[in-house]
């Protein structure tokens, strides 16, 4: 019996879902670090705050999200099915609500905040940072 090679990655759903589950991470843990060092920071210097409210908080459930990315990289690597799933079982809402809020909170409030703080010429020199930020 001949064994068939194994199929090229971008040819199975496991390598092409797996991909962009590789996206998705790195664009999240992007997302989290332009916060992190730059915004946040540009921020509390425009305000005079000293990781003070609100990015304190911001900066909190940024560990928390990325502590949870950490864990979920760890089972998928691993190939452990089941211990995906029990992971989901033992905290979906947690995970669920934890980036629900942290979003809703950033758009709802800390942006918005922000576009007031800033004047136009920040704007457009945060702006362009974003799109050559690299991690």
């Amino acid at each position: 019996m001949v064994a068939k090679p194994a199929p090229e990655p971008a040819t199975t759903i496991a390598g092409v879902m797996g991909a962009d589950h590789h996206r998705l991470h790195a664009g999240l843990h992007r997302h989290i670090e332009i916060e992190k060092a730059m915004l946040f920071p540009l921020l509390e210097a425009q305000i005079e705050m000293q990781a003070a409210e609100p990015t304190s908080v911001m900066r909190k459930e940024h560990r928390q999200i990325e502590a949870m990315l950490k864990r979920l990289h760890q089972i998928v690597a691993t190939g452990q099915c089941a211990a995906l799933l029990q992971g989901f079982n033992d905290e979906p809402d947690e995970s669920s609500a934890l980036l629900a809020n942290h979003d809703s909170m950033e758009e709802a409030i800390l942006y918005p905040f922000m576009d007031r703080v800033f004047d136009p010429v920040e704007r457009r020199e945060f702006l362009s940072a974003v799109q050559e930020f690299e991690i």
